[in-house]
């Protein structure tokens, strides 16, 4: 054997180890790591083979071999998308497959005459995708700080509320929590629920006032209340706080067929956990039709294959409320020790309310029949319960003795629906001059 041939083999042994050293730790997993060490120990054996039968491993060999394995897999996945797609058509055809109804409200929403009318209103849905976010410790996540011509947001990801004289000493602050309706999704600074109460405060005290809006895109009730418990945690404490929730907790029981998380659990939780070719694989795997077609029908198949069973409608209503009352008691307690105003309401939703709806509402009347029966469960179990809760107020019916166009999806209304909730606020709660931290 030649000189060169030894070294060829040495060479392949080389990287054959380093391929399979590498590869030690996360070898079981097959993640996407240890394939690329898979590679290497493949290139090394390959060098080493072609070193002691040379020949049998040419370039001619290898398009050979390359060319048989191209066509058997090209062939087995036509047939895998032949036999998927004749699958699907005749498992969704058994069960009386109906596709559900669903309206596409952000394409009617920027295209409403209200939007068309008003001289922001393109502006301000232009400005809304580019809005970006960032990571926060415990609520998982803000708003970047961001200037444009109808939405200011600040280095804390608190959106502006015009006006505000925070930072004067004795300014009388109020704290704003709630999900993309108290931010003022479809407003403009000056059109949010906090500016309202900011300007209504002002007329009624002749002390300087300061409303913080700490509305965020997404946010449920827990959100807000670690958010609360951070700033007091900072030394900033409020005279009063209010929270306007609902929606968002109804919305992120429903993705994640639990109570008591956040919204876009499965993006977050992807981060920590290992992205590994055979969960991937798996993953896909259970996604199809064919996986589908052998859980029902094949003998013996695993009860818990297609995942768990899911808890029905009212179980995820009431811990979805219990979720969201507990809330309440931990802003009770933090109210009586740092000594400021609390109070909780509960938001309306299009279509669980009795508003006399104009024809640009009425497009959304189905906008969430998906989840209409989780709502309106959710929002049982809650008005039954306001009455044992003193600062708790179920506000669904706000809006329905307004006449005027109000609604501009099922969730968001105009400034001037943000206006009527602010007002329902002030008119429902006292605001007094709590000295704070005497408790």
């Amino acid at each position: 054997m030649t000189t060169r041939r030894w070294l060829q083999i040495v060479v392949g042994l080389l990287v054959a180890t380093v391929g399979v050293l590498a590869g030690l730790q996360g070898w079981r997993n097959m993640g996407w790591g240890s394939l690329s060490q898979l590679m290497l120990f493949l290139m090394g054996a390959t060098i080493v083979f072609n070193a002691i039968w040379p020949g049998r491993f040419g370039l001619a060999t290898l398009t050979r071999a390359y060319t048989t394995t191209a066509v058997l897999l090209l062939n087995t996945l036509l047939l895998f998308v032949l036999i998927e797609t004749m699958i699907g058509v005749f498992v969704n055809v058994r069960d009386g497959y109906v596709r559900p109804r669903f309206v596409d409200v952000a394409e009617i929403r920027e295209n409403l005459p209200y939007y068309q009318q008003v001289r922001w209103g393109q502006a301000h849905w232009a400005e809304i995708d580019t809005i970006p976010e960032r990571y926060a410790p415990f609520t998982v996540w803000v708003s970047q700080a961001f200037e444009g011509e109808t939405a200011t947001v600040r280095e804390d990801g608190t959106r502006l509320t015009p006006g505000a004289d925070c930072d004067a000493p004795d300014a009388y602050t109020v704290f704003v929590f709630g999900g993309s309706t108290v931010w003022g999704f479809g407003a403009p600074d000056e059109g949010t629920i906090p500016a309202y109460i900011q300007r209504t405060l002002e007329e009624q005290r002749n002390d300087p006032v300061c409303v913080v809006n700490y509305g965020m895109f997404g946010y449920v009730a827990t959100q807000g209340t670690i958010r609360l418990m951070l700033e007091l945690q900072r030394g900033h404490m409020p005279d009063a706080v209010i929270f306007y929730d609902g929606i968002n907790d109804v919305l992120a029981t429903s993705q994640n067929q639990a109570a008591a998380g956040h919204q876009n659990m499965a993006p977050v939780a992807r981060a920590f956990e290992p992205n590994t070719l055979s969960s991937a694989l798996l993953t896909a795997w259970q996604r199809t039709n064919t996986y589908r077609l052998v859980v029902r029908w094949v003998p013996n198949a695993p009860s818990d294959a297609a995942g768990p069973t899911l808890p029905p409608t009212e179980q995820l209503a009431q811990d979805t409320a219990d979720a969201y009352l507990l809330n309440y008691n931990v802003v009770a307690n933090l109210a009586d020790v740092y000594g400021f105003d609390y109070a909780f309401f509960w938001q309306p939703v299009l279509p669980l309310g009795d508003k006399t709806l104009t024809p640009d509402e009425a497009q959304f009347v189905n906008g969430i029949d998906t989840w209409l029966d989780l709502y309106a469960a959710t929002y049982a179990e809650v008005e039954a319960a306001a009455p044992n809760y003193d600062n708790l107020h179920y506000s669904a019916g706000i809006f329905d003795e307004v006449e005027a166009f109000l609604w501009i999806d099922p969730f968001h209304v105009t400034p001037e629906g943000n206006a009527v909730v602010a007002q329902h606020m002030l008119d429902t709660i006292t605001l007094t001059s709590t000295t704070r931290g005497e408790n």
